[in-house]
């Protein structure tokens, strides 16, 4: 790890992200980094921790260096705000975030700066007694391949005591959402009540879950893998097309189209 951080609270009085940034969701959209994070400011007077902003949105061109574009892209209102999650499909850049109890939707082109307003893809009393608290979580993957090519993995608790469960829910559009009629999904030996956060990617034709827990017993935290086919292949980007395409002359990023020679001269060819 390196000393110093790469992004860091600004410690501006007033500033949303005047006392922490957290809960980094990262994509390449095959322009540029995009870095979602958590904020948080000076707590309010008597209470012991920071005072949540709402999710702040930062680019880059290397990852490394990075500069604030909007701090407060889904700003904290009144209620509790989660993690957020992003994924790219043709062209368009799609941002999921929780806002209790619902999970909520912007979108932007790639490249651009413009975001629409967030709209509810998910209401929680849609979603069946097992989420009838709320709904939270989403974690994004995209397959093009896919007959719905964007999906999300998403936490979801009952109305009591924190008794949570993981649902499934894809898109053909990245506008309507549909749950998986599996859901809440078969935990098998894992007991997704202890499930604290979750992250999801498409590795070959299998998912693979990453997880932290804690045990109820010690109270000892851990991360965890959990996979939906032993067989996983090689791991996708959350953009679809892959951002990740090499050209195979150049071994420089491409659009996804191999380097065909098209544009070469007579001169270049007899070199």
């Amino acid at each position: 790890f390196d000393d110093d951080p790469v992004f860091a609270a600004s410690g501006v009085v007033g500033s949303p992200r005047q006392c922490s940034v957290a809960q980094p969701a990262i994509l390449f959209d095959g322009v540029v980094w995009n870095l979602f994070y958590s904020a948080s400011k000076v707590p309010n007077e008597g209470a012991t921790t920071n005072a949540p902003s709402g999710i702040g949105w930062a680019t880059s061109a290397d990852g490394v260096a990075w500069t604030v574009q909007e701090e407060s892209l889904v700003p904290f209102v009144d209620t509790s705000i989660g993690l957020s999650s992003a994924a790219a499909l043709n062209g368009v850049v799609y941002l999921n975030v929780a806002v209790l109890p619902d999970i909520f939707q912007l979108t932007r082109p790639v490249g651009g700066s413009a975001w629409s307003v967030p709209v509810r893809v998910l209401d929680h009393l849609s979603v069946g007694e097992w989420a009838g608290h709320w709904v939270h979580g989403p974690s994004l993957v995209c397959d093009e391949a896919a007959a719905s090519p964007l999906a999300m993995l998403f936490g979801g608790d009952t109305e009591g005591t924190s008794e949570r469960s993981l649902g499934w829910a894809d898109s053909t559009d990245g506008a309507t959402w549909a749950v998986d009629a599996g859901s809440p999904l078969s935990g098998g030996n894992l007991d997704y009540s202890q499930l604290n956060h979750w992250d999801v990617l498409r590795s070959g034709a299998a998912y693979a879950v990453w997880y932290s827990r804690t045990d109820d017993e010690s109270g000892d935290k851990a991360i965890g893998v959990a996979v939906s086919d032993a067989q996983l292949g090689d791991p996708a980007p959350r953009a679809c097309p892959s951002p990740w395409t090499v050209d195979e002359d150049t071994g420089g990023l491409d659009s996804g189209d191999l380097d065909t020679g098209a544009g070469d001269t007579a001169d270049d060819e007899e070199e």
